[in-house]
């Protein structure tokens, strides 16, 4: 596992972006839909737009030609550039910041892993041995 300073982006029904520094204090985060509430605001608060979704080895084009593949490019891009804009912004305050992705949906990030992103699926469980060794 990387130390800290972290920025721990949980892909899930929401999404939620966690700082952690490098003492281990958490000073706040941030929570924003994940991509089905997002998928599901645009039909449903919309009149003709459809339910869409992405598959998970479906290419996602940057820009759309038709609305279906517009509104997976605003699904899956608006989520990757949101956790790109948070860490640019937060790097500068969290000098030598890592980022971890994890939840049910870090599986669409896995291209984005660098040297300083990585993708953690089970890090609910890594945490939740950390407070089992804490207290034994």
């Amino acid at each position: 596992m990387p130390e800290g300073p972290l920025l721990v982006a949980d892909m899930g029904s929401c999404v939620t972006y966690d700082i952690l520094t490098a003492e281990d204090v958490f000073p706040g985060g941030v929570i924003a839909p994940g991509f089905r509430m997002r998928g599901r605001a645009m039909h449903a608060f919309t009149a003709r737009l459809p339910e869409v979704a992405i598959a998970r080895f479906d290419p996602v084009p940057l820009i759309g030609n038709d609305t279906i593949s517009c509104m997976r490019s605003s699904l899956y891009y608006g989520i990757e550039f949101e956790l790109l804009g948070y860490y640019e912004r937060l790097k500068a305050e969290y000098p030598g910041l890592r980022v971890i992705i994890s939840g049910g949906d870090a599986h669409y990030f896995e291209r984005l892993v660098k040297d300083h992103i990585f993708v953690v699926p089970n890090l609910v469980l890594y945490g939740l041995n950390r407070i089992l060794k804490y207290h034994v």
